[in-house]
């Protein structure tokens, strides 16, 4: 409705009166004095429309006075027949007004919810559409327009076959025909190919119905549910992957626990020198394979957590290889395989930490060991260019189908394999996140199935004004003296094997079952050297460390626990401790440590 202004809507209407009044002059010698307020209904009707309420009155005013103006009274047969044809006018000029702004205000509200649907219809994230009984579309929105790639006009008119072919078209028209049917709204899970693109959408069905129940069209609205039909489908393989994981955790876990429990009926058994050595190697290194698979799962957690944190130095590169090829070599010598090692002439400085680097050629080196038949050959080569080098570490193993290739480094992958030992399937996956960490690259190629396998790693070269670091001198060994050590666990195996170990030794070892205890035993004996576990009753190892400082001892504190996360490090320093050890423990550290306090006694 026009939101005529006070001054517009009089102007309206004298205009209106004007123009009214002037054909009814023009018209008298035709019609004489008899209706005399023919042309004002127009006008009234005029002026309603376009100017309100204010407006179609102010007509109504003025055309009664512009009447009277020319036909006077004593032109007229008499004044009650005027009177009641002017209360007519008026009466019958009231009722169109308000008629006419009836028929506005009912527009007004058809057009506000017209564009209220064409909005909707326009900016809904939901395709939504409307056919004919024949299966032609009669009206489609944006959202749909836009994921057929097409014009709304390029629609509109067509059918199912014309926009999305003969398999796609069928599989519509079949839940129509299942809709006219059954009659009421249905809704369809909807996965088709568009386009060589996979879509799924999940569509509401209804039928359009005449005022006597008879369909005319057919509604639908429908969701793109594509992302998330690729995100449950990631969640499942994800929860599958996860079985697989904790399945293969179990195994991995077992395999070296029980050559371990018969090493020990073996030790019970009093064997011969001969067996009881054989059987604590044996031992010795299922408890490191042990070792290994635990530090692997917790640098896992530390890497999703942001919290794993590089010790950066220029190294060279040739010493990162030394040491992942000692830590490899025995796999690769009891496999039976031949190692080449081809090294670059100039040394490569890199800025890196050693002992994670040393960590990743070495599980590349050891994975192909494992998936190469007894035998084989690996071969560690390294090319420098002008700002990285490049690290390849190729087997003439079982190799990789091009399709896995992609997903050899995603955690917990495990690839189609007849090896029963295949591990838990983060090696590559913490390995990859460890050169990039490093500002690198890793990389998988294979020719196929049973041609071998590389893996590349790919390193920037530190800058060449970094200077390296002299290697620190060991500590010098002594058995020179025993010296008094306070082992305070809570654990008794742990305590007590520590505390025979240590006696074996030479030293003097106090026992404390917990942290009272040990501040106890402290203040009697006077240790040189305490070994502490965290975790403890009463008082745990960092108040018993901190009371031990604030009493003045000198003595040598280790931490010695199963909590080894940064932490848990920064808050031994804090309560005193010199050094943080994670269990289980290499005894040659813990000896090399008290070894050093001895010398300095």
């Amino acid at each position: 409705m026009l939101r005529a202004t006070p001054g517009l809507a009089v102007a309206l209407a004298v205009g209106a009166v004007v123009v009214a009044v002037g054909m009814r002059a023009m018209t008298e010698p035709l019609l004489g004095d008899r209706v005399p307020f023919i042309f004002l209904f127009p006008a009234v009707l005029f002026a309603a429309w376009f100017g309100g309420r204010l407006s179609g009155f102010t007509t109504v005013v003025l055309g009664a006075i512009g009447t009277w103006w020319i036909f006077p009274l004593q032109r007229h047969d008499s004044l009650l027949a005027y009177v009641a044809g002017l209360i007519l006018f008026v009466m019958v000029s009231v009722t169109m007004i308000e008629l006419v702004l009836a028929m506005r205000r009912a527009e007004t509200r058809a057009l506000r919810t017209q564009l209220r649907l064409d909005a909707v219809l326009e900016y809904a994230p939901l395709v939504v559409f409307l056919k004919d009984l024949d299966g032609r579309y009669l009206l489609v929105n944006h959202t749909f327009a836009e994921l057929a790639g097409k014009r709304v006009d390029q629609i509109v008119g067509k059918d199912d076959r014309a926009l999305f072919g003969d398999a796609v078209a069928k599989q519509f028209a079949d839940e129509d025909r299942r809709l006219l049917e059954r009659g009421q709204p249905e809704q369809f899970e909807e996965a088709f190919e568009y386009e060589g693109k996979p879509m799924t959408f999940l569509t509401s069905k209804f039928l359009l119905r005449d005022v006597d129940g008879t369909p005319i069209a057919l509604c639908g609205i429908a969701n793109d549910i594509t992302d998330r039909k690729h995100a449950e489908a990631e969640l499942k393989d994800a929860d599958r992957r996860k079985d697989e994981f904790l399945a293969v955790l179990a195994h991995e876990l077992r395999n070296p626990l029980a050559p371990i429990r018969l090493g020990l009926e073996m030790l019970r058994g009093k064997p011969d020198e001969l067996s009881a050595t054989r059987a604590m190697d044996i031992m010795g290194r299922q408890l490191a394979h042990l070792v290994r698979l635990i530090d692997d799962l917790l640098d896992v957690s530390r890497i999703s957590r942001g919290k794993l944190e590089l010790r950066r130095e220029p190294v060279l590169l040739d010493d990162v290889l030394r040491s992942a090829i000692e830590t490899a070599k025995p796999l690769v010598d009891q496999a039976g395989h031949t190692l080449d090692v081809h090294l670059e002439a100039e040394p490569v400085l890199l800025d890196a930490d050693l002992t994670r680097l040393a960590q990743v050629l070495s599980n590349l080196v050891a994975n192909a060991s494992k998936y190469t038949p007894r035998g084989g050959r690996i071969e560690v080569r390294t090319e420098r260019t002008a700002d990285e080098v490049a690290i390849a570490v190729h087997d003439t193993g079982v190799g990789i189908d091009p399709e896995h290739l992609q997903h050899v480094f995603e955690m917990f992958a495990q690839l189609p394999s007849d090896k029963t030992d295949s591990g838990l399937g983060i090696g590559l996956a913490l390995a990859r996140r460890l050169v990039e960490l490093h500002g690198g690259r890793i990389e998988a190629r294979s020719p196929g199935k049973g041609r071998g396998s590389t893996f590349v790693v790919h390193l920037p070269i530190a800058a060449t004004s970094l200077d390296v670091p002299q290697a620190r001198p060991l500590p010098v060994a002594t058995h020179e003296g025993a010296v008094r050590v306070l082992v305070a666990d809570d654990n008794v195996d742990a305590r007590d094997t520590l505390a025979m170990y240590l006696e074996g030794l030479g030293h003097d070892v106090r026992l404390a079952a917990d942290g009272v205890e040990a501040l106890r035993v402290a203040g009697e004996h006077d240790p040189d050297v305490a070994v502490i576990d965290i975790g403890m009753p009463g008082l745990d190892g960092y108040q018993v460390a901190a009371e031990l400082r604030a009493r003045g001892s000198r003595a040598l504190l280790i931490a010695l626990t199963g909590w080894g996360q940064p932490e848990d490090r920064r808050r031994s320093r804090e309560a005193g401790f010199d050094h943080h050890l994670v269990k289980p423990v290499q005894p040659a550290t813990l000896v090399k440590l008290l070894e050093t306090r001895g010398h300095a006694a």
